[in-house]
C-alpha cells in the first residue's frame, strides 16, 4: 500500500506542476521577426531545417559507411571459407589427407623461435 500511495503523490505533484506551468514564448529574435512581415521568418525556418538536418545526414552517411564495410567483410571472409576448401578430384577416392599441423611457438620454423632462449 505504501508504494501505491508514493505513486499517487507523485502524479498528483506532477499533475499540479504541469497546470501551473507558464506557457513558453519564444526567444525575442524569433518573436521579433514573426511579428514583423519581411523574409525573416522564412530564415530563420530554413536555418533550424539545416540545423535539424545536418546530423541526421551525418548519421545516415556513417550509416551506410558501415553497413558496406559489414558487407565487405561478410564478402571476403566467404572468398576465404571458398578458398579453402579443396574439392577433391572426380575418380580419386583415397583417404582425406590431415591437415598441416600449426607450428607452435618452440618449433624450429616459427620466426620467434631463436629467441626464445634468450
Amino acid at each position: 500500500m505504501k508504494k501505491r500511495n508514493l505513486f499517487l503523490t507523485i502524479c498528483g505533484a506532477a499533475l499540479v506542476w504541469f497546470a501551473t506551468a507558464a506557457p513558453a514564448s519564444a526567444c525575442p529574435m524569433c518573436k521579433l521577426a514573426s511579428e514583423s512581415d519581411s523574409r525573416l521568418p522564412r530564415a530563420y525556418m530554413y536555418s533550424i531545417l539545416f540545423m535539424l538536418g545536418m546530423p541526421m545526414s551525418l548519421g545516415t552517411a556513417f550509416g551506410i559507411g558501415f553497413y558496406r564495410l559489414a558487407r565487405k567483410g561478410a564478402r571476403m571472409q566467404q572468398q576465404a571459407v571458398e578458398q579453402a576448401v579443396v574439392p577433391v578430384p572426380a575418380g580419386e577416392q583415397g583417404e582425406p589427407t590431415e591437415a598441416p599441423k600449426p607450428l607452435g611457438h618452440n618449433e624450429p620454423g616459427f620466426p620467434a623461435a631463436g629467441l626464445a632462449g634468450t
